[in-house]
């Protein structure tokens, strides 16, 4: 960008147009030593150009249901927190095969766990895999200490903000055993959620056609965000 020009801001996304319920969205605040750690520890998932370190589930034309350090999972305003400001990256994806009926039960699994803790442990057990300690032991043992370490920190009950997503799809007939909703439960980064191309549809090429899962949306600073 030319140095003392104001970017333009990008249209706001329309609920049912753009994105509906069950959709995921996925965050990354650029200057947030928050974001930027979790994104620097889970990115050797990163296969794309997008980087993200937080993830919600869409529940309302205005609202999303997350897992915030440190309050737990939340109902959030999704126009206040989210689309109507503008110092974070939001990108939603909408998962494979996603009809009303599924998207409806998907919802009502988020909303039974609003009021849950955050899962400290979970969030160990994902930043010491993402270290080189652990990944050199997860390349040498096939994996297995990452699931160990989730199997002893993962607080049951409790959620990070992607394994709250994980849970509420996996628990899905048509997308339980996909690709990594087929892990054990602690085992899965807001990167590697996003990035897992037979959960969702493919993010489309950048064209006229304003899509959230292809045109990411900028945003302002709010409280936590993973």
């Amino acid at each position: 960008m030319t140095r003392g020009k104001t970017p333009r801001r990008r249209k706001r996304p329309v609920f049912g147009t753009d994105f509906d319920l069950g959709h995921v969205g996925f965050v990354y605040c650029p200057g947030r030593l928050l974001s930027q750690g979790i994104a620097y520890l889970t990115r050797r998932a990163r296969k794309g150009e997008v980087t993200v370190s937080h993830a919600f589930l869409v529940t309302g034309p205005n609202e999303c249901i997350e897992a915030n350090l440190p309050v737990g999972v939340v109902t959030t305003d999704l126009a206040k927190e989210y689309l109507d400001r503008d110092d974070r990256i939001i990108l939603v994806r909408k998962p494979r095969g996603l009809t009303p009926v599924i998207a409806r039960r998907i919802v009502a699994r988020a909303r039974a766990q609003v009021g849950a803790k955050f899962d400290y442990g979970g969030l160990v057990a994902e930043g010491m895999h993402g270290t080189f300690m652990g990944f050199l032991i997860t390349s040498v043992f096939g994996g297995k200490p990452r699931e160990v370490m989730a199997e002893l920190l993962h607080q049951e009950g409790r959620w990070v903000c992607s394994e709250l997503v994980g849970y509420c799809l996996r628990e899905e007939p048509r997308y339980r055993g996909k690709g990594v909703l087929a892990r054990p439960p602690g085992t899965l980064s807001p990167q590697e959620l996003l990035e897992d191309s037979e959960v969702f549809d493919p993010i489309a090429a950048p064209g006229p056609a304003r899509r959230p899962s292809s045109r990411p949306v900028a945003a302002r600073r709010t409280k936590t965000k993973l």
